[in-house]
């Protein structure tokens, strides 16, 4: 019995041992810098057309973007520019982009986020508004957690003063 056990034990950790090899040996062409993903879309008209993640350019260009602290708008608008496949890296901290990046005219091309990457902007609350904010006694209303309710809409809040304020 005990020689079971142990028989089955040794089994399921080599079979575990095993996926883990064999989904990593899966994952090297993703972190490779190589093009990678296809899919198929249409447009309007029902006319399809293929996304085939970059590699329709004859050397696919890529390159690995980190966020630098501060406006990210120039370095991601030129790597799109001049790249098939663009990484943008997480691990130094959100891409802030100071405006709207317009990308009209370009084509094949493949953004993709590694390391928890999110594109962000900065909003800033004017003197007008923080006086609207005050004019409505939101400051009176509790922040911590579990104070919340339920929004018109069925959404729930955490805050009570994110309850009043998106009412």
């Amino acid at each position: 019995m005990r020689k079971n056990r142990l028989l089955s034990l040794t089994l399921l950790v080599s079979m575990l041992l095993s996926a883990s090899y064999a989904y990593a040996a899966d994952a090297t062409p993703y972190i490779s810098l190589d093009a990678f993903g296809w899919g198929t879309c249409s447009d309007v008209n029902g006319t399809p057309y293929n996304l085939d993640g970059g590699q329709r350019a004859e050397n696919p260009k890529s390159i690995v973007l980190t966020a630098s602290g501060g406006d990210d708008y120039q370095a991601i608008i030129n790597a799109i520019k001049a790249n098939d496949i663009i990484y943008l890296d997480g691990s130094k901290g959100d891409f802030i982009v100071s405006k709207q990046m317009d990308i009209r005219g370009l084509s094949n091309k493949s953004i993709i986020g590694i390391n928890g990457a999110r594109l962000c902007t900065k909003w800033y609350v004017t003197p007008e508004l923080k006086q609207q904010l005050i004019d409505a006694n939101l400051d009176r209303y509790s922040t911590s957690s579990g104070t919340g309710g339920t929004l018109s809409n069925g959404a729930s809040v955490n805050e009570q003063r994110e309850l009043k304020t998106r009412q």
